[in-house]
């Protein structure tokens, strides 16, 4: 355990850095190390352990943000109803199983933990979390059983495969999930915006030249001075006149940039300027 411990204390030390999220990450990990090995030896998971994860859970997001989320206002929300919907989920089905069966197929505190882990990581994860518990544990206990020649009565316990699933959505899949979205609404923002003909548009050359700017970095603005050299009595804007005709300035003299987009695309031959 102890050895476990370090391990998994390092590696969530290593996604999350130094600050608050790695301590509530941190502090969740070391009660999942404890369940599951309570859990292991004695199928037992104490309320001494899991109600106060769930409490700790929902005062984690009134305090400050989920491990591995920012700040937001939803995050009490979402693990009130990440917690609800934990307990209630697991016992509907345990609910539902004694009655068709006559038999109990877990435990209370399977359904305390699932709450933790749903005040911890959100509504969301729960899916999630039940599934890779289900399918980890579905083999686990085949494997057991066939190797020990039990019965497909034995009791194997449910809360290890559940502490494991939901570390692993903490370290993992949050992070994945959370970013494959903003990828996502990127991507229809992307969508929305008209299809530009050329390259280099709209990519952020001026978000990131301000920041340059910020830090003392001297800034060329190569836009700035295209401007500036078609401006009224300059030679640039005198040529362009020679080239496109006086349709191409507005009636106080400067230059109607619409009129001679319109010229250059509309006629590429005319909009082609050779250098002398």
């Amino acid at each position: 355990m102890e050895g476990l411990s370090g391990l998994l204390c390092a590696a969530v030390a290593w996604k999350f850095g130094f600050g608050w999220p790695a301590l509530a990450a941190l502090v969740l990990t070391w009660f999942l190390i404890a369940l599951t090995f309570i859990d292991v030896d004695h199928q037992l998971l104490p309320d001494n352990l899991t109600l106060p994860l769930l409490w700790l859970g929902l005062l984690v997001s009134l305090w400050g943000p989920q491990p591995g989320l920012p700040p937001c206002r939803w995050t009490c929300a979402r693990a009130s109803s990440g917690a609800m919907a934990g307990y209630v989920s697991l016992w509907s089905v345990y609910h539902l199983f004694r009655l068709l069966t006559g038999k109990e197929g877990m435990g209370y505190g399977d359904f305390k933990l699932f709450a933790a882990l749903g005040a911890w990581l959100g509504w969301q994860m729960l899916l999630p979390i039940i599934l890779v518990a289900a399918a980890v544990g579905a083999v686990v206990g085949i494997a057991l059983l066939s190797l020990r020649g039990q019965s497909r009565a034995t009791p194997i316990a449910f809360g290890p495969f559940l502490a494991a699933a939901g570390w692993l959505m903490l370290m993992f899949v949050r992070s994945w999930s959370r970013a494959t979205s903003a990828g996502s609404r990127h991507a229809r923002e992307r969508a929305r915006l008209p299809r530009r003909p050329y390259r280099g548009i709209a990519c952020g050359k001026s978000t990131a030249a301000k920041f340059f700017g910020a830090l003392g970095v001297p800034i060329l603005d190569s836009d700035q001075v295209a401007r500036e050299v078609v401006e009224p009595g300059q030679p640039p804007l005198e040529r362009l006149v020679e080239r496109f005709g006086p349709s191409i300035l507005t009636p106080d003299g400067h230059l109607d940039r619409p009129a001679l987009r319109e010229i250059v695309f509309s006629d590429p031959g005319r909009g082609r300027i050779w250098r002398r």
